[in-house]
C-alpha cells in the first residue's frame, strides 16, 4: 500500500511539472505575438500609404533637399545667370512636376572664365555692330579659353557680333598684318563687348565687314570639302584665289602651333607643332600663310627664324643694381576672376636678348614696360603667372601652369632667408589663404612683376608681409 502511494505521488508531481511547462510556452508565444503586432502598427501609423501619382510624374520629381534655389530668391545678384527648364507639352504638367522644376545655374572654370552652356550651332543670331571694352581682347577659335587663340582685338575697336550664347559670342573683326587686311570670324566673352560706342585719342579702327547672308566674304578653296559649309542658296559667290610665291626657308616653331590643310582658320587641323620644331618652308601667300614642305600651311608670325634657345645650368647671381627704380606701393594681385582689366597704355617696343648671351636679370628686364593684360602670356601683354611662365619657358627651358596657386604647389619649398636668383616668389595680397599673385626675384630685395597697378612689368622692391612661400624649379 505504501508503495502504491509513493507512485502516485510521483505520477502526479510529473503532470504538475508538464502543465507548468506547457503553461510557460503558451505565455511565451502570446509575448511574441502582441510584441509583433506592436511593431507592426508602429510602422503602419509612422509610414502612411499616400498616392505618388502616375509612374511618369515619378520620373520627374525632385527631392527637395536637392533643387537648386529659385530665380527668384537671386534676383538681386548680378554675377549669377539662370536659365528655367521649360517643357512644352499639349497636357497640363502634373502640380507633383510643376513644384519641382529647377533651374540651371551657370558655371565658370578654375580661372573664373564663364563655360558657355549653348553649342555654337545654337546661337542667336545677332549681326549688330559692338566695341571692345578690354585692352587687347583675346579671340579663341571656339567659346572656349582653352581652345587655339587666333589673335587679339584693340580696346575701342569695333567689331560684328554675328551671333550671341549665354555667355560667349561669335564676332567677324578686321585682321591686319604686313600691310594685308583680312577678315577673321572667332569667339570672345561678351562681357568684354558693349553697344556703346567708345572714344579714343586715336582713330577709331576700320569697322569689320558684318556677315551679309546676301554677299558673302569670299574664302578660298581648301584641298577638299566644301569652304562654305553653309551656303546661302540664292547666292554662289566665286571664291577669291590666295596667290604665292617660292620661298625656300626653315623656321622654329613658338610654341604649340596648329598645321592647317590650307592658308587660313576656316581649313582643318592636321597636327600640331611643338614648342622650337624644325620645319622647312618652300612658299608664302600674301596673307601671311607659308606653305610646309609636306603641303600642310602654318600662319607665319608664330613662326621663328631662330630656334628658342636655354642655357645647360642657371645663370650666377649678379650684383643688384645700385640705383632701382621701385614703387614703394604694393603690387595689386592678379584680378578677380571674371572682372574687367583696367585698360592699359600702348605697348612700348622691347628688344628681347637671346636667353643664351645674357644673365637671367638682363633677360627678365627687358621686358620692363610691357603692358598689363588679363590672361596674358606673351611679349603684347602679361599678368603675373603668365609673365612667370613665359621667362621659365624660354630662358630655363621649364614649363609652368599659367596660374599663380599652382605655380605655389609645384617646384621646392624654398626659405625666405635662402633666395637666389630665378626663384618664384608667393604672395597673398586678399589674406584669404590662396596664392594671387606671384612674382621673379632677381637679387639685392628687388622682385620683376605684372603689376595691375602700374600696368604692366616693373621692377619693385620684395614686400615681405604678404609673402606665402618661395618656389625653386632648378
Amino acid at each position: 500500500m505504501e508503495v502504491e502511494l509513493k507512485k502516485h505521488i510521483e505520477e502526479n508531481k510529473v503532470n504538475n511539472e508538464l502543465v507548468q511547462r506547457n503553461h510557460q510556452r503558451r505565455t511565451h508565444r502570446a509575448f511574441k505575438m502582441v510584441s509583433i503586432l506592436s511593431v507592426i502598427s508602429l510602422l503602419t501609423v509612422s509610414c502612411p500609404i499616400v498616392s505618388i501619382g502616375h509612374a511618369s510624374d515619378i520620373s520627374l520629381q525632385v527631392p527637395v533637399e536637392q533643387t537648386l534655389p529659385d530665380a527668384s530668391c537671386v534676383s538681386d545678384s548680378h554675377s549669377v545667370k539662370f536659365i528655367e527648364l521649360k517643357v512644352e507639352s499639349e497636357e497640363v504638367m502634373d502640380p507633383v512636376v510643376d513644384d519641382n522644376t529647377f533651374v540651371i545655374v551657370e558655371h565658370t572654370n578654375r580661372d573664373g572664365v564663364p563655360v558657355e552652356l549653348l553649342d555654337p550651332s545654337a546661337f542667336k543670331e545677332m549681326d549688330v555692330d559692338m566695341y571692345v571694352l578690354q585692352e587687347y581682347l583675346p579671340v579663341y577659335a571656339s567659346p572656349d579659353p582653352e581652345s587655339e587663340l587666333l589673335g587679339y582685338v584693340p580696346y575701342a575697336s569695333e567689331v560684328a557680333c554675328l551671333s550671341k550664347g549665354t555667355s560667349w559670342s561669335e564676332i567677324s573683326y578686321c585682321h591686319s598684318e604686313d600691310g594685308i587686311e583680312e577678315s577673321l570670324v572667332g569667339y570672345v566673352l561678351t562681357s568684354d563687348l558693349t553697344f556703346t560706342p567708345i572714344a579714343t585719342a586715336t582713330p577709331t579702327p576700320t569697322p569689320t565687314p558684318k556677315k551679309n547672308k546676301n554677299t558673302p566674304t569670299p574664302t578660298p578653296v581648301p584641298e577638299s570639302g566644301d569652304p562654305n559649309p553653309n551656303p546661302d542658296p540664292t547666292t554662289s559667290p566665286t571664291p577669291t584665289p590666295i596667290e604665292e610665291e617660292q620661298f625656300t626657308a626653315t623656321f622654329y616653331s613658338m610654341g604649340s602651333v596648329n598645321v592647317r590643310s590650307g592658308p587660313g582658320t576656316n581649313y582643318s587641323v592636321v597636327r600640331k607643332l611643338t614648342e622650337n620644331e624644325k620645319v622647312n618652308v618652300v612658299a608664302r601667300t600674301t596673307t601671311g600663310w607659308y606653305r610646309l614642305d609636306d603641303g600642310n600651311y602654318v600662319k607665319g608670325s608664330l613662326l621663328s627664324s631662330q630656334p628658342i634657345k636655354a642655357p645647360a645650368t642657371p645663370t650666377p647671381e649678379p650684383q643688384p643694381d645700385p640705383n632701382p627704380a621701385p614703387d614703394p606701393s604694393p603690387v595689386d594681385p592678379d584680378p578677380n576672376p571674371g572682372s574687367d582689366p583696367t585698360p592699359v597704355p600702348t605697348p612700348v617696343p622691347i628688344v628681347i636678348p637671346d636667353p643664351s648671351t645674357c644673365d637671367l636679370v638682363t633677360y627678365a628686364r627687358a621686358f620692363i614696360g610691357v603692358p598689363y593684360l588679363y590672361t596674358g602670356a606673351s611679349p603684347a601683354g602679361f599678368d603675373c603667372s603668365g609673365f612667370v611662365q613665359y621667362v621659365y619657358a624660354h630662358y630655363y627651358g621649364i614649363s609652368l601652369p599659367h596660374q599663380s596657386a599652382e605655380i605655389a604647389k609645384l617646384g621646392t619649398d624654398v626659405g625666405t632667408q635662402e633666395l637666389q636668383v630665378g626663384d618664384v616668389i608667393c604672395h597673398d595680397y586678399n589674406s584669404d589663404g590662396r596664392v594671387d599673385h606671384v612674382s621673379l626675384y632677381c637679387g639685392g630685395g628687388v622682385v620683376i612683376h605684372a603689376s595691375t597697378s602700374r600696368g604692366g612689368i616693373v621692377e619693385d622692391y620684395l614686400p615681405m608681409g604678404c609673402v606665402v612661400c618661395v618656389r625653386r624649379f632648378f
